[in-house]
């Protein structure tokens, strides 16, 4: 007898000890909370896990520090945030696991209390283009004088500089057989011009309040514009108006 003790003891001894099988991990998270805005809040995970971690994907509100805050056995699934001051309703997701399997994810959704903002309307169409200004195909000048005006040395310039002339010269339109240009005191006549000078003289003269003035024609349609202080300013007023 005293030999079968010992069998059953022997063998009993050479059994394996039973395997420690982890409890299948678990996490629950509330699944609403609401906060006013700027407010502290608290969310604790019901978790059997050694770790919980969260993230937001919609923003709304952000992570405060909680080491201060917080009991030692509460920092395990503890989430403390501060809710922005825009109100809506986002997502706070939850991930826990242990050494075997992650646990379900865990979703809460955080409202920020207040009027919700109504959404940013998208943008209105692009304005279209200016359109672009039409080809300058005529341009014609007349210096306008008058004979009892006492001209500075740069008036002067500007009605019989070089620079002016050659300027004329060269990019205003060849009309009646010479340059497009022309100087005429403000009470000439026009009955003996050219046919176009006449007509252009014509639709000016008439509009001839202060002189000395220069008269520009592009395109048919005529303006009279103070005569300029000096060359290099008549040089940049008749390029505007060339277009150039």
């Amino acid at each position: 007898m005293f030999q079968t003790v010992f069998l059953a003891l022997a063998l009993a001894a050479a059994q394996p000890a039973p395997r420690t099988v982890d409890p299948a991990p678990t996490l629950t998270v509330p699944a609403a909370v609401e906060v006013d805005p700027g407010e502290l809040f608290t969310l604790k995970a019901q978790t059997n896990c050694a770790w919980v971690k969260f993230h937001s994907p919609t923003g709304g509100f952000e992570p405060f520090p909680i080491a201060d805050l917080i009991d030692a056995p509460l920092k395990v699934g503890a989430y403390v945030g501060k809710a922005g001051k825009i109100p809506g309703t986002y997502k706070l997701i939850a991930f826990a696991g242990n050494a075997a399997a992650p646990a379900p994810v865990g979703v809460t959704a955080i409202t920020v209390k207040g009027a919700v903002p109504p959404p940013t309307p998208p943008p209105g169409p692009e304005p279209p283009d200016p359109p672009a200004p039409a080809p300058v195909t005529s341009l014609r000048v007349i210096l306008v004088r008058n004979p009892t005006a006492v001209l500075t040395a740069g008036q002067m310039d500007a009605v019989y500089g070089q620079a002016v002339r050659d300027w004329l010269k060269t990019n205003t339109t060849p009309t009646d057989g010479g340059p497009g240009a022309w100087w005429a005191d403000a009470a000439a006549p026009g009955d003996n011009l050219p046919q176009t000078w006449k007509a252009l003289w014509a639709a000016v003269q008439p509009k001839l309040t202060t002189t000395p003035c220069v008269a520009i024609e592009v395109n048919g349609k005529a303006t009279i514009e103070p005569l300029p202080g000096s060359g290099a300013d008549m040089l940049k007023l008749l390029t505007k108006y060339a277009g150039k």
